[in-house]
């Protein structure tokens, strides 16, 4: 009796991993919802970017009203080594037409969010 449990659990949780497997767009679109709405719920978009957050923010913000990257004359605003993603934030900036600044925050913030989503995709595809 107790074999034929066993026997008829070990078919119904093969049966459930066959499902998952063979549908893993669902299962990946289910998971990015679900990171989605636990960022949406707990980011703070009412406040301002702080930090290092910050510094990339408004080398972004140099970046967008220069057209161009800063150079060395900014001060300390431009001691970054890498400047690939204030580069990328200007870029997506420009597409924006606002005073506000923190229009531009929660721009930075969303993009961010958006981007952290889609890393599920490298990570099932190494996986």
């Amino acid at each position: 009796m107790s074999q034929s449990k066993n026997h008829t659990a070990i078919n119904s949780l093969e049966k459930k991993i066959e499902y998952i497997t063979n549908r893993p767009i669902l299962f990946l679109s289910v998971i990015a919802v679900v990171g989605l709405i636990i960022r949406l719920k707990y980011f703070p978009f009412e406040i301002p970017i702080i930090l290092d957050a910050s510094g990339y923010f408004w080398y972004a913000i140099d970046t967008k009203v220069l057209g161009h990257l800063p150079t060395a004359d900014c001060g300390w605003r431009c001691t970054f080594p890498n400047n690939g993603w204030p580069a990328l934030l200007s870029v997506f900036f420009s597409l924006i037409n606002s005073n506000n600044f923190m229009d531009y925050m929660n721009f930075q913030r969303a993009l961010t969010v958006s981007i952290s989503i889609l890393t599920i995709i490298p990570i099932y595809m190494l996986c």
